[in-house]
């Protein structure tokens, strides 16, 4: 059985995350276990571009910033959204006050 991705954001607390399931039910049921929220308030989408990753762990970061999902700077740890907040030295990927760090 081919397991397809499947998003969940938690707007609240700006955070969230893909999980690989079956079908959205699944992926929901996994969700409202593993982040402690009613089923009924869990909602997921698909975002056919991770299913080629088969584990959010595989997906790379260039990849989560194309896609508008945040990820954290390689020096300092500060949550980056998108491309346009982040640069690229070596695969790793620094907001403006680490890049410039780095440049030296």
């Amino acid at each position: 059985m081919t397991l397809k991705a499947y998003e969940w954001r938690n707007e609240f607390e700006g955070t969230g995350q893909i999980v690989y399931a079956s079908c959205a039910n699944q992926a929901r049921k996994w969700i409202s276990d593993e982040e402690n929220i009613r089923y009924i308030d869990v909602r997921v989408h698909r975002p056919p571009w991770a299913d080629k990753y088969g584990d959010e762990r595989n997906i790379p970061t260039k990849v989560f910033l194309e896609n508008d999902w945040p990820s954290q700077c390689y020096g300092c740890g500060t949550w980056m959204h998108g491309l346009d907040e982040a640069h690229e030295v070596d695969e790793n990927f620094y907001c403006d006050d680490c890049y410039k760090k780095v440049q030296k």
